[in-house]
């Protein structure tokens, strides 16, 4: 289905002149200089409509990337600069980034919206927009396919904002109507099952309505039915994992219904695999696929660089090209390396780094830490080739203007400051940037839904469901071979297959905003190293009679932090403010 022209450019560039809902309850347009904007005025044609769309999609649609737009809306405020710093996928650079106070455990429940939810009021206005469209689309004078392609869209922006409600907090109120002054606006939680169900429901009425509905590649930031499904399959991985399916929760409470199922049930692992395997279904009908020219070295790396590729379902098209002074780059690239004193850098811990394999498939050997070794680089070049794309390390290149990175003791390019780790995060930082008045200027697109993490999402719930199948095996295989990786070897139990998959999934899908998720619904945050106890970093030294860079250096492993995690971490707190008011319950341990 084609839309106009202005509606592309809306959705690609989020440019929305349409007013932003304010704070007050009832009033969700204001009034641009010289305009009079009503509510009919919005649905009386599909251009106007169109418009009001595109501001829906900005408050709906999250990101990985840490966007900070003084109108307020996609992210209020920049100090949480994503989550892989609170997991063992990152370190932050300066320490007055929030990802502090959780690694120290000194999260409260009267400020979880600044420590990470940041968008938790958006997400409110984006469901009341979305009840918006719902409520009013049946009585316009678009056509039957307008309606319907309208109307899944909001459905999937509802059912995707709820979801990034239950993965953190649980069972939330279920607000499936716009309020008016004469409803009442205390609405209790809903149960986890209710919660899970009612989401689920949103996704597959969107799946149905967007049916057939294709987008031009340059729409990639619209929803489509593999989307909704996917999204759809998500809701049901997380809901079957062992935080939620289980008779008891992390901390048992009287609210236990409001976080878990209160029972254990092996068929919503099922219910997951069916629904990823759909979404594969849908993508391939409509040219998805793996990302795969058999150029190992490279495709990772197009995967998550090049823009509307094959393998992305859905993404985020917030800003089309910013300078490196702006947001999210200012957060993320680090200083001496086109950016001054003011420069950040996401600081990848060796945790992280000792997960990735030889590229023959076997466990990298690591030295003891305290114990110097000089086959650092040698390593780094044994390892699984994603390492190379997600990670710049010693020697590496940063872009066409910093060809070697400096990563030894005495190093200036970064400055020493940000090394904290020895070696820092490249990915979703595109390599070829355009300098333009001084400074680089750089597109961002963030992948909400791509065909990898499917293929991902049906091996995990398909091995808890019946083992490690063949059905198992060729998933994860789909993922390995792109890689250039070898295939699992045969006979892997269960419990061998499942940590294969989770170090797979930590491998393929970090730095997109899986890992901390993933680690609470898995309830492994406790183990030592991924979200509290030892950190480690490298330190790497210049030999004699080289440049520090791809000949052989000193090095020594050692530990630069202890973190803390508290079991009531498992999900966020409410916000005291409203659960003093009295009809919100607070979750177990706050």
């Amino acid at each position: 289905m084609k839309h106009s022209l202005l509606f592309k450019t809306l959705v690609l560039l989020f440019v929305v002149y349409l007013c932003m809902p304010s704070c007050a309850k009832y009033e969700f347009l204001d009034k641009p200089p010289g305009t009079d904007v009503t509510e009919d005025t919005v649905f009386n044609t599909v251009k106007d409509f169109e418009k009001f769309l595109a501001g829906t999609y900005m408050y709906g649609m999250h990101s990985y990337y840490p966007y900070h737009n003084t109108n307020g809306s996609v992210n209020p405020n920049p100090t949480m600069c994503m989550t892989a710093p609170i997991t063992d996928e990152a370190e932050m650079s300066h320490t007055w980034h929030s990802a502090q106070i959780w690694n120290s455990g000194s999260i409260v429940k009267n400020n979880i919206i600044n420590d990470e939810d940041k968008r938790f009021n958006l997400r409110w206005k984006a469901i009341r927009r979305c009840n918006i469209i719902i409520e009013r689309m049946p009585d316009t004078d678009f056509t039957t396919a307008e309606k319907n392609t309208f109307t899944g869209e909001a459905l999937f922006i509802r059912a995707l904002n709820n979801f990034e409600m239950l993965k953190r907090y649980g069972g939330m109120p279920i607000v499936n109507k716009r309020l008016t002054e004469t409803d009442d606006w205390n609405i209790p939680r809903a149960t986890f099952a209710d919660f899970v169900d009612y989401i689920v429901k949103d996704c597959t009425d969107a799946a149905t309505l967007l049916d057939g509905v294709t987008f031009a590649d340059g729409e990639r930031g619209r929803v489509n039915e593999p989307a909704c499904l996917a999204l759809k399959a998500k809701v049901l991985l997380y809901a079957a994992s062992p935080l939620f399916n289980t008779d008891k929760p992390y901390i048992s409470s009287s609210v236990d219904n409001l976080v878990c199922y209160g029972n254990y049930d092996k068929n919503r692992w099922k219910l997951a695999a069916d629904a990823a395997e759909d979404a594969l279904e849908a993508a391939a009908e409509l040219g998805f696929a793996i990302l795969d020219t058999d150029s190992p070295e490279t495709d990772y790396r197009d995967m998550w660089q090049v823009f509307d590729n094959k393998e992305v379902i859905l993404a985020e098209k917030f800003l089309n090209k910013t300078g490196n002074w702006s947001h999210p780059w200012a957060l993320i690239i680090p200083t001496g390396m086109g950016m001054s004193t003011w420069g950040n850098a996401v600081c990848v811990p060796h945790n992280h780094i000792r997960k990735y394999e030889k590229m023959d498939g076997t466990p990298q050997t690591w030295n003891e830490p305290g114990v110097r070794g000089n086959d650092l680089m040698e390593k780094y070049a044994e390892l699984d080739p994603r390492f190379r794309q997600t990670v710049s390390y010693n020697g590496s290149a940063w872009n066409n203007q910093y060809q070697a990175v400096q990563y030894y003791q005495g190093g200036t390019v970064p400055t020493p400051e940000v090394n904290i780790t020895g070696a820092l995060m490249h990915k979703i930082i595109p390599y070829q940037m355009a300098a333009s008045g001084g400074e680089y200027q750089m597109h961002a697109n963030g992948i909400l839904f791509r065909v990898g993490e499917l293929y991902l999402t049906y091996a995990e719930a398909m091995n808890e469901y019946s083992g490690p199948t063949k059905e198992v095996y060729d998933a994860i295989h789909v993922i390995r071979d792109r890689a250039g990786m070898p295939d699992y070897p045969a006979g892997l139990t269960q419990e061998q297959m499942r940590d294969r998959i989770k170090n797979e999934r930590d491998i393929e899908l970090c730095y997109e905003d899986h890992r901390m998720w993933d680690i609470r619904r898995w309830m492994d945050a406790e183990k030592d190293g991924v979200m509290q106890g030892a950190f480690y970093k490298v330190t790497i030294w210049n030999m004699d009679g080289n440049d520090g860079l791809n000949q052989k250096c000193d090095y020594e492993i050692s530990q630069y932090e202890t973190r803390t995690f508290h079991r009531k971490m498992y999900l966020h707190p409410i916000q005291e403010n409203e659960v003093n008011k009295g009809y919100m319950v607070q979750n177990p341990g706050w």
